[in-house]
């Protein structure tokens, strides 16, 4: 990370031209205090808190940016796959443009890009990332539970290796705190990083418990706290404070609850209206239910490749300035990057 500064520079210059840069001091900050951590001398974790919309993606890629300059790896793990289909495009589209196409893959389930994580970034899941680091590689499986003795191949190094030579950068870290599983693993892996194979890790969030952060910060041998205050970016602080949101509470019957919902999207002005149902039976039978040509389904048993066509059609209507609907379940609250001005 000794390049971190001038990484986060070329990675705005992007943002810039897709016209998505806002200024965001407190990144300013982190990064500089991330890089001389880095030129300091060894391994370290950091515990990184800032707004949601803040603008932490771009952190994530400058580190997976100033690592691959500096010949190293750089793994990003998420909690939802969702946030990883997400983020996919950011990142190739960061790479491709700085010159290093090819150079960034996913790894999860029914996403084999990149193999025991042989890229120099790899995007993946916790629970991926969990088999890769702790447990037995999904490449590895069939090999060990072959039918006979001699196909039993055992587990190679390789695969841990590949996890514990890389910069790892944890992100909605916050995900984790409700599972036991997930936060026995999480204090395995800062045990692991910290005192065994001293590498780095960031663990980024929007909000981090007292509680949580405290606790893990105990299996660290160099914790580094980094927390956004109101102070380190004043405009950003007080523009979210004056925000007003107009909140209508209606009562609506199951019977009817449908065709007044539509009705309230027909009558109502909006550029993109979002609709949030407990299940994917009540979004499928909304979806279908929506007379309009500008409509897009998520929910979490789609396809990957189905979820891909999804969102790139999302990403077109936005683009396009059409007024549309979302319709959606929860998984949208912590898997897609999106605004609205109507929920």
């Amino acid at each position: 990370m000794r390049g971190l500064v001038e990484a986060l520079g070329r990675v705005k210059q992007h943002l810039k031209e897709r016209g998505s840069l806002h200024d965001r001091p407190f990144l300013d900050y982190a990064v500089e205090q991330l890089q001389e951590v880095a030129r300091n001398g060894g391994s370290f974790t950091a515990f990184l808190s800032a707004p949601t919309g803040y603008g932490k993606t771009a952190l994530s890629l400058s580190i997976a940016l100033s690592e691959l300059q500096g010949g190293y790896k750089t793994i990003v793990a998420y909690p939802l796959r969702s946030l990883v289909e997400d983020q996919e495009s950011k990142f190739k589209s960061l790479f491709s443009r700085a010159g290093f196409s090819g150079v960034a893959a996913v790894r999860m389930m029914d996403v084999p890009e990149t193999p025991y994580f042989v890229h120099p970034v790899v995007l993946t899941t916790v629970d991926t990332l969990s088999l890769m680091s702790v447990g037995l590689a999904p490449e590895d499986i069939t090999f060990v539970y072959g039918e006979k003795a001699e196909e039993a191949m055992g587990h190679y190094l390789f695969s841990w290796a590949s996890v514990w030579l890389s910069t790892v950068v944890m992100d909605e870290t916050h995900l984790l705190y409700d599972s036991e599983k997930s936060l026995s693993f999480l204090a395995a892996m800062l045990r692991l990083s910290s005192k065994v194979f001293g590498n780095t890790m960031v663990l980024m969030s929007a909000t981090l418990p007292r509680r949580f952060s405290d606790a893990l910060k105990k299996h660290c041998a160099k914790p580094v706290e980094l927390n956004f205050t109101e102070n380190m970016d004043s405009p950003f602080s007080k523009e979210r404070r004056e925000k007003r949101y107009r909140i209508n509470i209606q009562e609506l019957s199951r019977e009817d609850a449908l065709s007044r919902l539509a009705d309230l999207l027909k009558n109502t002005y909006f550029r993109r209206a979002l609709v949030i149902f407990n299940t994917r039976e009540e979004a499928q039978n909304f979806y279908r239910h929506l007379d309009s040509p500008h409509k897009v389904l998520l929910h979490s048993l789609f396809t990957a490749e189905d979820r891909k066509r999804q969102l790139e059609k999302l990403r077109q209507l936005e683009s396009s300035g059409i007024p549309h609907v979302v319709v959606a379940t929860q998984v949208i609250e912590a898997g897609v990057d999106i605004t609205s001005d109507l929920i």
